[in-house]
């Protein structure tokens, strides 16, 4: 008896040791699953994204794939281990029950705000925050300028060439002329050869900024800093074509005119553009005008001669500042001649850089001149630059974006290419089951076993 019930009690310690080491090896074997589990769901996600569109890359070097693709992708990768892992004895073994993907950013998201982010992401690698901050005060020198002046001179021209009548001593209206230059086409009269001009144009209701977009199911988007939009400026500028710089791309010809007209042709673009230089040049050139003594003289003593036998002085000065807007508008139409001729003129002239004589308005028409170059001035790319400035964030976002689509939809793999269908961040739940190995040795009354379940959680982002 006694032997016996030593031997009793000797089995039921063992069976208790190994009870505990068997729920110590299943908590174990448990722990290293959730681990394996987790880092299956980030290979699984890191493999997604790792299927970019390849096109919007080479073409754009803007990266983002297919959100059609990601629950594919996901499932194939995640499940590559279950297949085998379930078979065998394998200690380790688990798979996938479900998946979620809980939040998910796409590339039109916030208005354009995600697309801006995403491209000045890829920019600061290659802009100096120094040049950004220069080309950001150029701007805020216009915008200055602009406020300075916020009317356009042009009201005194069409007004005042039509009121006042001429004296009875032979001279010219400069007013009259202008008006003259202004009546023409407005590409007519800057544009040497209208028969190289693109004649390319598209579905304005088609384009990202004027349907419906897919939403993306993410948690507040932040706004853009001043430096995100300058970069976004640098970015459009070297990556799309324009009337000086026609970058090989399927789509439209004038893709920076796009952004900044939002027209559905190329030509329309090119006149909405080149009447938006004309009206800043001419502000610049009316500001250098109206500080320089001696052609202000000059203005005074044609507008003195203009008025007739009025002596009122307001009527005079009033005649002077339409003849001086009159000849700025003039000077302005040969620097918008020069930028397109691939030329550079100063933002603000001086008396060496400055071209047009008044008495040479009439023949501004006649022929085909320009102003003169300054080796330190601005190109037509860097007037765009401004003008892409003075967008809202969205427009300049949105309008890129329509640029984009449509160079990408003519590629022969991306015939049904979205922009809103572009996929940057997202976060994923994958739900794995296992079933109990060590438990099963530990109960006496063996029954089979329930399924574990394992959650996990992980996001991923290309910016």
């Amino acid at each position: 008896m006694r032997k016996g019930s030593i031997s009793i009690f000797t089995l039921l310690v063992m069976i208790l040791v190994a009870s505990v080491l068997f729920v110590l090896l299943e908590a174990t074997r448990c722990q290293e699953i959730r681990r394996l589990s987790n880092l299956q769901t980030q290979l699984a996600l890191e493999s997604a994204f790792a299927n970019y569109n390849p096109v919007l890359w080479e073409e754009y070097e803007v990266l983002g794939c297919d959100v059609s693709q990601l629950e594919r992708h996901v499932f194939e990768r995640a499940n590559c281990k279950a297949d085998t892992s379930l078979r065998g004895l394998n200690l380790l073994r688990f798979g996938v029950q479900d998946f979620e993907t809980k939040e998910y950013t796409l590339l039109t998201d916030g208005g354009g705000a995600v697309y801006e982010q995403a491209v000045a992401s890829s920019m600061k690698e290659t802009l100096v925050y120094g040049m950004a901050k220069e080309l950001f005060n150029q701007y805020e020198v216009i915008k200055r300028l602009e406020k300075e002046s916020n009317w356009s001179p042009l009201w005194l021209i069409n007004g005042l060439s039509q009121e006042l009548p001429e004296v009875e001593i032979t001279i010219e209206n400069p007013m009259k002329e202008a008006v003259g230059i202004q009546n023409k086409g407005v590409l007519e009269l800057v544009v040497d050869d209208m028969r190289m001009l693109s004649d390319k144009s598209l579905n304005l209701k088609e384009l990202v900024s004027h349907r419906t977009l897919a939403q993306g199911k993410s948690p507040i988007i932040p706004e853009n800093e001043w430096l995100d939009k300058v970069l976004l400026q640098q970015y459009i500028l070297q990556n799309m074509s324009n009337y000086c710089s026609q970058i090989q791309h399927p789509g439209m010809a004038y893709e920076v005119e796009y952004v900044i007209g939002g027209k559905g042709s190329d030509i329309e673009n090119l006149k909405y553009v080149v009447n938006r230089l004309l009206l800043l040049r001419e502000m610049t050139n009316f500001l250098y005008l109206t500080s320089n003594a001696a052609k202000m003289e000059e203005a005074g003593v044609i507008a003195l001669a203009l008025a007739g036998t009025s002596v009122n002085p307001v009527v005079v000065e009033v005649v002077r500042m339409g003849i001086v807007a009159a000849w700025a508008f003039g000077e302005s139409v040969l620097d918008v001649r020069a930028l397109l001729q691939g030329k550079k003129i100063p933002l603000l002239k001086s008396a060496s850089t400055w071209t047009l004589e008044i008495s040479q308005i009439a023949s501004v028409t006649k022929g085909y001149f320009t102003a003169k170059e300054c080796e330190n001035g601005l190109s037509y790319q860097q007037y765009l630059g401004i003008l892409l400035l003075f967008l809202q964030d969205n427009e300049l976002s949105m309008h890129a974006m329509d640029m984009q689509e449509v160079a990408l939809r003519m590629h022969e793999r991306n015939g049904s290419f979205r922009m809103d269908e572009i996929l940057v961040q997202a976060k994923l739940e994958i739900d794995y089951f296992t079933f109990p190995v060590f438990l099963t040795f530990c109960q006496l009354d063996y029954t089979f076993p329930e399924i574990y379940h394992i959650r996990t959680e992980q996001t991923y982002s290309y910016y």
